[in-house]
């Protein structure tokens, strides 16, 4: 009778070279991985500060990638139709500051909240029921770009809207140039359509609206012959 020989256990493989450095840590990447956490952790907690700096620089920077339909600078600064003042013409001066005689003056601001101020004058609201032919004007760049403006004036004692303006690029004089447009139901105290330029002219002060002072004259002597 034939005795079985037990079986012994194969002996394990050694494991190949480039296997054994696959399951060995990596130190130099667990300290790298480490390094990335660190990065990420302090500048997460670093987040608000940068968020902060960028909120105070925000209209600076929008200013450079800003195309010229969006950019706060295309539209701020002083604007005229006067066509003796126009950049592309040879301006000849004695070195004083020319006025300008524009039927359409604008000067326009921003402040430090990115909201827009500032005067109008219009050879229009001269000729108008309007008390004065130079009054204050705001707006505000839209999403869809270009600028929405309105004109007011302070009347009775309190805030008036006379009309409501638009300016977009322009392409005339090198893009150096706004449209201004205004609808036809402003046509009183506004032009429909013109082209505006920047000037350093000086401002006109504005007159008394030529209707506006007829009816103040004839209020006058309506109430002189009463008494």
């Amino acid at each position: 009778m034939s005795k079985r020989r037990a079986r012994l256990p194969k002996p394990k493989q050694p494991l190949h070279p480039e296997k054994a450095r696959s399951w060995k840590p990596s130190w130099r990447g667990l300290f790298t991985f480490s390094g990335w956490i660190l990065a990420a952790l302090v500048w997460t907690l670093d987040l608000p500060s940068k968020v902060d700096d960028f909120y105070q620089h925000r209209n600076q920077a929008w200013r450079h990638i800003a195309p010229a339909i969006l950019n706060p600078k295309t539209y701020e600064g002083r604007w005229t139709n006067d066509p003796e003042l126009r950049p592309d013409v040879n301006l000849i001066t004695d070195g004083s500051q020319p006025n300008d005689n524009g039927t359409v003056q604008l000067y326009l601001e921003e402040d430090k909240q990115g909201n827009f101020s500032g005067e109008i004058e219009t050879s229009r609201m001269g000729s108008s029921l309007v008390a004065w032919s130079r009054v204050m004007v705001d707006g505000h760049i839209p999403l869809w770009g270009g600028f929405d403006g309105t004109v007011w004036d302070v009347q009775g004692g309190s805030r008036r809207a006379l009309a409501f303006f638009h300016l977009s690029t322009s392409d005339e004089m090198g893009g150096q140039a706004i449209q201004f447009s205004s609808d036809s139901n402003f046509s009183q105290v506004l032009p429909s359509k013109t082209v505006l330029w920047r000037t350093d002219a000086k401002m006109s002060d504005g007159k008394m609206g030529s209707e506006y002072k007829k009816v103040l004259m004839q209020v006058v002597r309506e109430r002189v012959g009463t008494k």
